[in-house]
């Protein structure tokens, strides 16, 4: 995360997600070489979705996966934002419907996750510079 004072931009970038496949819960023998998956991020103040972005399609096969976007938000707003990143799964690329597997989010109202909450106040007490964490995904457990 980091954002630009000037310019008023909240960049978020997600440099590598590790073991995708093992959020996947498919039947043994089940191959997913042709299974996609894709990043959704969007930012949401007071309550309310207010900008959505979102990556290309890549094979899950990859394992790995980088992503970056930036989002225009006055500095007063940042107290109010939170910031989802979720990962969505696709069966093959005729399906147009994507799965929600995982998610993490940051912003102010995230007091209950200590890690997301520090990642978060270390970019607003320290604008222009850049703040890198790890952080785990949390599964979503389908309906």
């Amino acid at each position: 995360l980091v954002y630009e004072n000037e310019r008023c931009l909240l960049q978020v970038g997600v440099i590598k997600i590790l073991g995708i496949q093992s959020l996947l819960k498919a039947p043994v023998g089940h191959s997913h070489h042709r299974d996609l998956i894709q990043m959704k991020i969007c930012t949401i103040v007071d309550g309310k979705v207010t900008a959505k972005r979102k990556s290309k399609t890549i094979p899950v096969d990859k394992n790995v996966f980088t992503y970056n976007c930036s989002f225009h938000l006055e500095y007063l707003l940042l107290h109010k934002t939170s910031v989802r990143v979720t990962i969505c799964y696709r069966k093959t690329l005729m399906s147009s419907q994507n799965k929600a597997l995982s998610m993490v989010e940051f912003g102010s109202t995230q007091v209950k996750n200590q890690q997301t909450f520090q990642h978060w106040t270390d970019t607003l007490s320290s604008p222009n510079r850049p703040h890198v964490h790890w952080h785990t995904l949390q599964m979503i457990e389908s309906k």
